[in-house]
C-alpha cells in the first residue's frame, strides 16, 4: 500500500479503496449500511486501471492535506468499475465515464454526482457540499 492509502484509510477509518493490490471493497449494500452506522455521506469513486483521469486524481488530489481533512467527514468506498464489487455498483448508479464520484444518501439514492477529476480545492469543496446534499427534508 502507497503512503496516502493508509493515510486515507486512518483519517476516514472506512475507505476501501479498489486497486489490485489492495484489500476489496464491499458490496454497494454494505457500504451504504456503513455510511448509514457511521451517520456520514457515503462518497462513491468509480474508476479503471486504463483511466488516466483516475491515475491523477489519485496521485495528485488524493494525497493533498486538505483533501485528506475533508475525507474525515465522509465514508469513501473506491471502486473499479470493471472488477466486483465495482461493476454491480456501477450498474446500479449507471456510472460508464470514469472517474465518477457519488454521494449516496442512507437510502442508496444517489443526491450528486462529479464526473472527472478535479483538483485539490474543488474537490474539497465538492466533499464539503456532501452532508447538505443527504439531510432529510422535513
Amino acid at each position: 500500500m502507497s503512503r496516502w492509502l493508509v493515510a486515507v484509510a486512518v483519517v476516514v477509518g472506512s475507505a476501501l479503496p479498489a486497486r489490485a493490490d489492495d484489500p476489496a471493497p464491499p458490496p454497494i449494500d454494505d457500504a451504504i449500511r456503513r455510511a448509514a452506522d457511521a451517520d456520514k455521506p457515503l462518497i462513491l469513486e468509480f474508476s479503471t486501471d486504463w483511466c488516466a483521469a483516475c491515475k491523477l486524481f489519485e496521485a495528485r488530489t488524493l494525497p493533498d492535506a486538505r483533501v485528506q481533512g475533508a475525507l474525515a467527514g465522509v465514508v469513501l468506498v473506491r471502486y473499479d468499475a470493471e472488477k466486483a464489487p465495482g461493476e454491480a455498483a456501477a450498474e446500479r448508479y449507471q456510472v460508464s465515464a470514469y472517474p465518477t464520484f457519488l454521494v449516496i444518501d442512507k437510502q442508496g439514492a444517489e443526491r450528486a454526482r462529479q464526473v472527472g477529476g478535479l483538483a485539490p480545492p474543488e474537490f474539497v469543496d465538492w466533499l464539503a457540499s456532501a452532508p447538505s446534499r443527504i439531510e432529510d427534508e422535513a
